[in-house]
């Protein structure tokens, strides 16, 4: 017996080795993993490899559980690809400033954050066809020249963004409507943007509100000279916002709180051009987008405001082109 077993042994362990390099040369076969796309991506396909090659591995050594466990993942695998078709993410089109954002996804964020509706908006536009930019600048604090990173183009990023931005404004749409913001032809009163003026018995602006925080301030002395003959202008935007009569100067209305530095100095402000901040914020978002399977989205393709904008767009370009080059309003002076 004892010989019979060590004549048996040679065979065996050549059987072992020959399976060892069957595996060997099939494991080597096997594709390198693709290391072009993001982070999420690279370690997906790390994974999917790893697993790949324990599966060959496995039927070469003849465990036939691993064949019913391919079985079922590729039957997985075809269930996640069909839906994946189904729920495809939507993209805004290419831009590089806030300017620049294509006014449907612009006007889908107001109707978002506001008592404002598409029909409303486009009554403004007709107006003022910069209604849209204002709006966007007065409930968001980014000005139009805000260079904007592409990684905020997937529709849960941009979403997620705009409502941060809403937020951190003190959420100044919200009553917009019920408030009176808007005037029997249809225009945005911007009367009741940013800052609120009270006026004095003798016609001179006496105090200043800023309406996103409350804060108030009693005019100076050294701005007393500024009277109901002066224009609010630019009263869309924190920054920007200044009483004008030509040809004097304009009052930028935030200097009035630089000493106390509430009103305008609280919150969040995106003034222009390269902001490092705000690139790592929009950052931070498009990573916690890629690591949802299923990414929350406030105004999907399909809900019912989204095609109310769309009709409203369509329907505002068809009244512009028939107007035969009418004038349409004044232009928005960029910040």
């Amino acid at each position: 017996a004892s010989g019979s077993n060590q004549a048996a042994s040679p065979p065996l362990a050549k059987k072992a080795r020959t399976i060892e390099s069957d595996v060997q040369r099939a494991v080597r076969a096997l594709p390198e993993p693709d290391r072009t796309g993001t982070a999420s991506e690279v370690a997906d396909a790390v994974a999917r490899m790893k697993t790949l090659k324990a599966i060959v591995s496995g039927c070469i050594e003849g465990q036939g559980h691993i064949l019913s466990l391919f079985n079922v993942m590729q039957e997985r695998q075809e269930e996640v690809a069909a839906k994946a078709k189904e729920s495809v993410v939507e993209m805004l089109p290419p831009f590089t400033v806030a300017g620049n954002i294509h006014q449907e996804y612009r006007i889908r964020a107001i109707v978002a954050v506001s008592d404002l509706t598409p029909a409303s908006i486009m009554a403004a536009k007709k107006q003022d066809p910069d209604s849209d930019k204002k709006l966007w600048i007065f409930f968001s604090g980014v000005l139009l020249a805000e260079k904007l990173s592409e990684l905020l183009r997937p529709l849960p990023v941009f979403t997620r963004f705009y409502t941060t931005r809403d937020n951190d404004m003190g959420q100044g749409l919200v009553n917009w409507v019920r408030n009176g913001g808007v005037l029997s032809n249809g225009a945005i009163d911007w009367s009741k943007g940013v800052y609120i003026i009270t006026w004095g018995s003798n016609d001179k602006m006496q105090k200043v509100e800023h309406s996103p925080t409350g804060d108030e301030v009693v005019v100076p002395e050294w701005r007393s000279h500024i009277t109901r003959a002066w224009a609010l202008e630019y009263n869309w935007s924190d920054w920007i916002a200044a009483m004008e009569f030509y040809p004097a100067p304009p009052a930028l209305l935030r200097t009035l709180f630089e000493k106390t530095k509430n009103g305008p100095h609280k919150v969040k402000l995106v003034k222009g051009g390269a902001n490092k901040l705000m690139d790592a914020t929009i950052e931070e978002y498009h990573q916690l987008y890629e690591k949802s399977l299923q990414p929350a989205v406030i105004s999907p393709s399909g809900s019912e405001a989204v095609t109310q904008v769309k009709q409203q767009l369509e329907q505002f370009k068809s009244e512009k082109q028939a107007a035969s080059g009418g004038r349409l309003g004044r232009r928005l002076r960029r910040p």
